[in-house]
């Protein structure tokens, strides 16, 4: 596996799906992605031990885009692309709504329950 900001190319048979949790882990060098020559993944820790993971092997890539075309899911080429375009953030506008947001956090009672009817 070798990330695209280090040169890898994005295509299936360099990724690898990963948990929030340990797909933060692997960009901070605490878990490493290895593919066998079988096609399996071999997840270690900076320390050798290995681990166990439920992602699917190479050859189930297959398969795993024909069950989300079922479910109506398609992953394109601008699947992952941002809306964002360079603007500079507004940050007293930012500040102001984060502070009036705890302030109606701090001011809702624990029994309070926005999914009441």
């Amino acid at each position: 596996m070798k990330h695209w900001a280090q040169g890898g190319e994005t295509r299936l048979s360099n990724l690898v799906t990963v948990c929030r949790f340990h797909h933060r882990q692997v960009h901070e060098g605490r878990v490493i992605v290895q593919i066998l020559d079988d096609g399996a993944f071999r997840f270690t820790r900076p320390d050798g031990e290995s681990f166990e993971s439920p992602a699917p092997r190479a050859t189930d890539w297959a398969e795993l885009v024909a069950a989300h075309g079922m479910q109506g899911i398609r992953v394109t080429a601008r699947t992952a692309i941002t809306r964002w375009t360079g603007e500079g953030l507004d940050y007293p506008r930012a500040i102001e709504w984060l502070l009036a947001n705890a302030e109606r956090q701090k001011n809702v009672s624990a029994e309070t329950s926005n999914d009441r009817p």
